[in-house]
């Protein structure tokens, strides 16, 4: 799932962020992997929340050579949309 061209395209505060799986950018705060434990976090991520037992939002670092992050973010925004080529093969 996901948030594409909802809410505008401005960042917004993570609270306002869905909490329904769907996948959005998130920016600031902390990340946590391995054994590091909040870390400040300067970069953007594609990550969805996650809840259950350990609630957090779970972000895909391509630097990490996809390994899944947990994330503590100060800021959200939708996806954008994909380009009109990709959209055209989609359907």
């Amino acid at each position: 799932m996901n948030a594409k061209g909802t809410g505008g395209s401005a960042w917004q505060p993570i609270e306002t962020a869905p909490k329904d799986g769907t996948r959005v950018l998130i920016a600031g705060g902390t990340v946590s992997f391995w054994t590091e434990r909040d870390v400040p976090f300067s970069d953007i991520s594609i990550a969805y929340w996650c809840g259950g037992y350990d609630p957090h939002w779970r972000g895909e670092d391509m630097q990490a050579h996809d390994e899944w992050y947990a994330h503590k973010p100060t800021h959200w925004m939708p996806l954008p949309e994909p380009p009109l080529a990709a959209r055209k093969e989609e359907s």
